[in-house]
């Protein structure tokens, strides 16, 4: 497809002053206790993305190197440890299936495929090579059985069919910003309604429209850019129509709240350079987690504060996930070291 870029201009002394400005956090008003801790399978390590599946209530685990540990939120068990899936990173569930992009990266004889998993069965029934390698995030819309998976190492995001889910076929790709990265994309919101995706790469903020497959508009969030990315996870707030971008590298992140189109409406601190963005939208809570600051900071999305610092006491708190059935909150720990990777489970706790 062809690619226009019109480029947004950001108001970076805006942002600046609003990250002096939210420099101290704001008094929280829950409290998170720790309520179970799972033992998960595959070896201790960073690992990457989760994803819920709300019909079967399990949530999908990419572990450390190879492997998919499924955990069961009604009873917070492990259900099972899928073994032959290499260096998984994100996955997206569409009705009864499963889809896991595994990333070996270039080069001879690696695995760079997207992996289809039944739900309920927990088996494998298809896997189809991608296009680039090292497939990343990756999302899906559900009413156009569409899926949407990025490939770091290309910087593009490929569109496949999934109208038959054991037969994912490539349709096209759309190209990202800017052309040559330093780090390249990372993980993306996708708003099936709306048409658009919000991507990070590098310091920018995109948003693609998936109707044309075009970048419709770029910002440039002016924050330093390091192996791994500059800017990182986001979440789209229906209710207030906010979109919240997180950034990596501290001691110099932000969090950036703002509108559909790019402007900033406040910026907020954190405790670490953040992986990954999970939210309860029934409770207003937005959950952002570190690795750095071992643990998942907590914000108020209705009044856009920052609320407290939850620690796991371990690194490698890379990614989490959110019931939003229950309220509970997910948090993987890695482990390593002779620490054995964990899902820490935490409850929400009105003041």
């Amino acid at each position: 497809m062809k690619m226009r870029n019109n480029v947004f201009h950001g108001a970076v002394a805006v942002m600046l002053a609003g990250l002096l400005a939210t420099s101290a956090f704001a008094a929280g008003s829950y409290k998170f206790e720790k309520v179970a801790t799972i033992k998960l399978g595959g070896p201790a390590g960073h690992g990457d993305l989760l994803s819920f599946d709300p019909a079967t209530h399990r949530i999908f685990i990419a572990m450390h190197d190879h492997g998919v540990s499924v955990v069961d939120t009604q009873t917070d068990k492990l259900v099972k440890y899928i073994p032959d899936v290499p260096n998984p990173n994100g996955s997206a569930v569409d009705g009864h299936y499963v889809f896991v992009a595994a990333a070996d990266g270039a080069g001879a004889g690696k695995v760079n495929a997207i992996v289809v998993i039944d739900t309920q069965t927990l088996k494998e029934v298809a896997r189809v090579n991608t296009k680039g390698t090292s497939p990343d995030w990756v999302a899906i819309n559900q009413a156009t059985h569409t899926l949407y998976v990025a490939s770091d190492d290309n910087n593009w995001d490929e569109i496949y069919d999934i109208s038959d889910p054991t037969k994912p076929v490539y349709k096209a790709g759309i190209n990202l910003y800017p052309s040559k990265p330093v780090s390249g994309p990372d993980v993306g919101t996708l708003l099936p309604a709306a048409n658009t995706i919000y991507q990070a790469d590098d310091a920018y903020i995109l948003k693609i429209n998936t109707t044309t497959g075009e970048v419709d508009q770029h910002f440039d969030t002016s924050v330093k850019i390091g192996k791994h990315g500059g800017t990182k996870a986001s979440y789209f707030d229906t209710k207030n129509k906010r979109l919240w971008f997180a950034t990596t590298n501290f001691p110099n992140p932000g969090v950036f709240v703002l509108t559909p189109d790019l402007r900033i409406i406040k910026t907020l601190p954190e405790s670490g350079g953040v992986d990954d963005a999970e939210a309860d939208p029934e409770l207003g809570l937005l959950y952002l987690y570190s690795t750095s600051s071992k643990g998942f900071d907590v914000y108020d999305t209705n009044s856009m504060t920052h609320l407290t610092h939850v620690s796991t006491g371990e690194g490698n708190t890379h990614t989490g996930m959110v019931d939003p059935a229950t309220h509970l909150v997910y948090a993987f720990n890695g482990g390593g070291k002779g620490i054995a990777p964990t899902l820490l489970v935490y409850k929400p706790v009105k003041e």
